[in-house]
């Protein structure tokens, strides 16, 4: 299997398909005929196994891939004012294990994008380590169960509040935001509606 995150924590595959199966979830199947958009994608582990007709990945590094309908964007999140994509073009875009690794003012600026990009109806699918959880992830970087280049490079915090928080200061409707938790309540999500 491909690796699916920086560093060589022996969980590191279980918890990107954990964090893929709650995206995979809440985007609807009739989306997958679409547009998908995923920031932050790493090796692009989750675009290979998401069934989307057109993929499209933003990273600071960079992969090569066989599947003709991946298309990743060398750059680095944190430098991108505007994603360069047409308003309205993604039915689904993702951040999965994303907004920890960026400060809030950069989240806001990225999330605001990402909305301004969504379609009408479209889905956003964030997840991100609960915040109880940072003593105990570093723990487990430290004797290699995480990745410790991933951990190491958290920026932030976050509660299921401070999610939509985020999410509403980045111009999505309260009513049309959803958050949750998985893996017994260490890792949370949020899924915004356009």
């Amino acid at each position: 299997m491909k690796k699916a995150t920086r560093g060589n924590g022996i969980l590191e595959n279980y918890l990107a398909k954990q964090r893929a199966n709650v995206a995979m979830r809440n985007i609807p199947k009739e989306y997958y005929d679409g547009n998908i958009l995923d920031i932050g994608c790493g090796s692009g582990f989750f675009l290979e196994i998401i069934p989307f007709r057109n993929k499209f990945g933003i990273d600071k590094v960079g992969h090569n891939h066989q599947d003709e309908n991946i298309t990743i964007f060398c750059k680095d999140i944190i430098d991108i004012e505007e994603m360069h994509f047409y308003d309205n073009f993604f039915d689904a875009i993702t951040a999965l294990a994303v907004v920890e690794h960026i400060y809030p003012d950069q989240a806001i600026m990225i999330l605001k994008e990402a909305k301004r990009i969504l379609k009408k109806d479209g889905i956003l699918v964030l997840t991100t380590p609960a915040r109880w959880t940072d003593i105990l992830l570093k723990f487990l970087s430290k004797i290699n169960i995480v990745s410790k280049e991933e951990i190491d490079e958290h920026k932030d915090l976050f509660t299921r509040n401070k999610l939509k928080d985020i999410l509403i200061k980045s111009g999505f409707e309260d009513q049309k935001i959803k958050t949750g938790s998985f893996e017994l309540g260490m890792n949370l999500y949020a899924i915004a509606k356009k």
